[in-house]
């Protein structure tokens, strides 16, 4: 039977080489400097007007009679390449490197992935970095890139931030849909599979309007398995493990393609447990993840089809140190270098503690068509999320929701138009989030259904070393509310909402070495449900969102109620930013400089207010608030290569912001943060093929443009709902000093094998991270010495 097969496949590839031959038909493809296929590279016979784009798999066919003919390969943002075809050499393989840039950098920037938002700044991390940040959430992944920063709740709770912004003004596209999760605040983290990414893209602006008019911070893509087609069985296997919290971790993936089809299968599984910083163990801070995917890729002449499968399943623990009956163990809590809870190490997560799980499906239809590509999207997505409290009923959830989210999308990438590139689009979206029974506790947010309309469009225009860009993006959406007071009395609301957003873009190559790229957006974000109806105790803390209270005097505010959108008008988040990029790459040197502004009228943020005392204990309150604010910062990436072996590269990230309404800092900002990477790689050294070693000091500045503060005894009048509301905004604890952080690594490759051993905090320094919710009560982690192996076959 395998000889059969193997006959039969040699017949067909006879055939099709023989049917190319008889057509003229000229094939190939196209990838860049790390071997990633290239989409939508304009090949075209040079002096005639025949041409085509590759497509998503970076493949192109071409029809031309003559023996011989030059090739031009262009794509903007890459060194044109000039091809000399002979007949009898197809198919051929074309590599791009990217205007003046250094290919063997860790970090690779550019306009690989997303092509339609060639004028926005954007950084990417490839594959081979990310096999070795398998075990991390999404955030730790990104958060070494300048201008991402992480807001944690704990050690596992971790969200990206992106200048400053994070939640619902950052999206997170899964394989080019919308990742839907309960996306409230700094207590819901997306939950991402690290291990079965091929590739991550951050685009650090409100440019991104195909994916969404509510990027007010930022998008970030998250791409999976390509399953590119005529590609031999290849797989990767991960082991890994961590001292602190004696963590195991593991994956493999693997993928092939045929002619007309493909797949790839991946799955993980991590246990982690109690972490520990340098004086103490960090009591219920384990996590417990398992995760499964698989895809197929189907073609046929101008049509690929594509299905996608993802599964991920999380328990999470909160620090048990956060929780607190009285008053008094409250305020001593928050002032004690010590938490005032701890127990020995285990691999046990009891409450509190978060469950989740979430389904991805993701169906891809795509039509090559003599005037474009048109690509349908249709995905559904299932999250369910359980929260435990620590409470008498413990076995039972204190929050249990099941969100079900829908999403349609059709995008239309005409063909060039004279100059003119672009893609048009039109996508629904649609949300019902449910609240399951036998909670024994007041919701926090009611059920609610959500429908979203929307359209876009985004133009190029390209002229020798010029490319202006324009988009517009339109959405309508319509929501409609049921729940339950604290009283049990029903309420209910519908309202409808309209946002826009608009982007302005330029890219100018200046030369050979350097390139300059500005782009100006606007963007409308409508508040989410958490921010209109949150009510009650959510993990440590008591939090009203905009319609759970009102103000009753010039200090004071009540709950008691339930508000709609007729008596209490909030008005969406409207941002405007500008972001520019210069680049500069000759000889020994490479430099990025990004600088932004970006202002944010009726901007959403929590922000404490007082301390309830009941028969839950003592908790601090927050509310949701508006305001205008203001972000002003740059990224400065600059690498230098002092020898072929050695290279030194510096990151900063710098931020300023302000509330201007009230002329006074915002809560819960990124400091600035400084970085040094030395880098030393040798060839074929001993038994080894390569050898890397890193070590990266890290400095990160204390905030100082902080709230004042005030102790939970201090405010502990303003409990029951009696607090000062119109006063300056305040914080229950002074922000953490600034901290020196020494990490490093080694990097080997041995033929199929690789590894590596690498030590975060090295001096086992101790220390609270401003952006991590639960700097009130513990410290940060101490030393982490983390080994991994890979194996690919």
């Amino acid at each position: 039977m395998k000889r059969i097969s193997s006959i039969l496949c040699i017949l067909m590839f006879i055939l099709n080489v023989v049917s190319a031959h008889n057509k003229n038909q000229i094939t190939g493809i196209v990838k860049d400097a790390k071997g990633q296929p290239i989409p939508f590279v304009y090949v075209q016979i040079k002096n005639t007007s025949v041409g085509t784009v590759t497509k998503d798999d970076g493949k192109f066919t071409l029809n031309y009679s003559l023996k011989e003919c030059d090739l031009t390969f262009s794509y903007i943002g890459y060194k044109t390449v000039v091809y000399s075809y002979r007949q009898g050499t197809s198919p051929i393989q074309i590599t791009l490197s990217e205007v003046g840039k250094n290919i063997a950098e860790v970090v690779v920037r550019g306009n690989r992935k997303v092509k339609k938002v060639r004028t926005s700044a954007m950084t990417s991390i490839g594959p081979s970095q990310l096999k070795y940040k398998s075990s991390e959430s999404l955030a730790s992944a990104l958060k070494e890139i300048s201008g991402v920063n992480m807001l944690s709740s704990g050690s596992n709770v971790q969200l990206p931030v992106v200048h400053g912004l994070y939640g619902n003004r950052v999206l997170i596209i899964n394989n080019g849909v919308r990742h839907a999760f309960q996306n409230w605040g700094s207590d819901h983290a997306p939950e991402i599979d690290v291990s079965s990414l091929n590739n991550i893209d951050i685009i650090k602006g409100a440019s991104a309007v195909e994916y969404g008019s509510d990027a007010v911070g930022g998008v970030i893509l998250v791409n999976g398995d390509p399953m590119n087609l005529d590609q031999a069985f290849e797989g990767q296997a991960n082991l890994g493990y961590e001292t602190n919290g004696r963590g195991l971790n593991s994956s493999i993936k693997i993928g092939q393609g045929f002619n007309k089809f493909a797949y790839y299968l991946s799955g993980s599984y991590i246990k982690n447990g109690d972490r520990h910083a340098p004086n103490y163990e960090l009591s219920n801070t384990g996590k417990q993840e398992q995760a499964f995917g698989g895809g197929v890729h189907y073609h046929l002449a101008n049509w690929n089809f594509k299905l996608r499968y993802s599964y991920i399943n999380q328990n999470l623990g909160i620090p048990r140190a956060s929780i607190y009956t009285t008053m008094v163990d409250l305020d001593r809590a928050i002032n004690s270098n010590r938490p005032l809870f701890e127990n020995d190490f285990s691999y046990n997560i009891a409450q509190p503690n978060q469950e989740t799980q979430h389904h991805l499906l993701i169906g891809d239809i795509d039509w090559l068509s003599p005037i474009g590509k048109f690509t349908l999207k249709l995905s559904q997505q299932i999250n369910k999320r359980k929260e435990f409290d620590v409470r008498r009923n413990m076995e039972a959830p204190s929050t249990n929701l099941k969100l079900n989210t829908r999403d349609i999308k059709l995008n239309w990438a005409h063909k060039q138009w004279g100059r003119l590139n672009g893609n048009w689009g039109i996508a629904s979206f649609s949300q019902d989030n449910t609240n399951i029974a036998g909670t024994n506790n007041a919701v926090f947010i009611p059920n609610y259904n959500q429908t979203r309309l929307s359209a876009y469009i985004i133009e190029s225009y390209h002229f020798n070393k010029n490319t202006f860009e324009a988009g517009i993006r339109l959405d309508q959406e319509s929501s409609s509310v049921a729940g339950l007071d604290y009283k049990q009395d029903e309420y209910n609301d519908s309202f409808d909402k309209l946002g826009n957003s608009i982007t302005l873009g330029y890219q100018r190559e200046i030369n050979s070495f350097s390139l300059f790229r500005t782009n100006i957006g606007t963007s409308t974000r409508f508040p989410n449900m958490a921010e209109l109806y949150s009510y009650g105790l959510h993990d440590f803390y008591n939090v009203y969102g905009l319609w759970r209270y009102q103000q009753t005097g010039s200090n004071s505010i009540s709950a008691s109620e339930v508000l709609n959108s007729s008596e209490k008008k909030i008005n969406p988040e409207r941002g405007l930013k500008w972001v520019s990029e210069y680049h500069y790459s000759k000889g020994k040197s490479d430099l990025f400089v990004t600088a932004y502004v970006n202002y944010i009228s009726n901007f959403i943020y929590q922000r404490p207010l007082g301390v309830i005392i009941n028969m839950k204990g003592a908790t601090p309150l927050f509310i949701i608030s508006q305001t205008d604010a203001l972000f002003a910062g740059a990224d400065i990436d600059y690498t230098y290569r002092m020898t072929k072996q050695l290279s030194g590269t510096l990151k900063a990230s710098l931020l300023w912001s302000k509330n201007t309404s009230k002329d006074e800092p915002l809560i819960n900002q990124p400091p600035h943060r400084l970085s040094y990477t030395l880098s030393y790689q040798k060839e074929k050294y001993l038994l080894l093929d390569k050898l890397e070693f890193k070590i990266t000091p890290n400095y990160t500045f204390k905030q100082n443009n902080a709230p004042r503060v005030l102790s939970p005894l201090e405010v502990s009048n303003m409990a029951n709902n009696q607090v000062a509301f119109d006063s300056e905004i305040f914080d229950f604890k002074e922000a953490p000093k600034g901290y020196f952080l020494l990490n490093a690594q080694l990097n080997w490759t041995r033929k199929a094998l690789s590894g590596q051993i690498a030590v975060d905090n090295i001096l086992n320094t101790s220390y609270r991270d401003y952006l991590n919710q639960s700097r009130y009560f513990i410290d940060e982690m101490g030393t982490n010495i983390k080994i991994s192996l890979n194996y690919n076959f």
